[in-house]
């Protein structure tokens, strides 16, 4: 990993902290990890499938009881061998329609995935 030249942001939201930092996303103890991903969470590159590679098998077996995951709703799962408590998978990218992967939809996902801190399994709250 190379010398973080990027400061961490941190902000509160009532009793939860977002914290965004330049870091292994795989090696962190945190309560929620997020990925974005498509809505048949395939988790084939990038931030997911270095979650999938890293948190084993566990996560894969238990996304499959969640999709198909509503474009711009998160599935919720373990972090398997992880030292996170759980991942918020969010769709956000319908493979048939890539155009409908937009700026304000990722907005979307972000304010779900600050106001979602629930239970294994899927958050549609807004």
């Amino acid at each position: 990993m190379p010398e973080n030249t990027f400061r961490p942001l941190a902000r509160d939201f009532g009793n939860t902290t977002l914290r965004v930092e330049y870091s292994d996303i795989t090696a962190l103890g945190v309560d929620v990890l997020v990925s974005s991903d498509d809505t048949s969470l395939s988790m084939g590159g990038g931030v997911s499938q270095a979650l999938l590679k890293m948190g084993g098998k566990e996560i894969w077996n238990e996304s499959r009881k969640r999709v198909p995951v509503e474009l711009g709703n998160i599935a919720i799962t373990t972090a398997g061998h992880l030292k996170a408590k759980q991942i918020f998978h969010a769709a956000v990218l319908d493979r048939s329609k890539p155009y409908l992967t937009t700026i304000d939809l990722i907005r979307k996902v972000t304010k779900k995935c600050c106001n979602c801190p629930g239970p294994l399994g899927t958050c549609q709250r807004s």
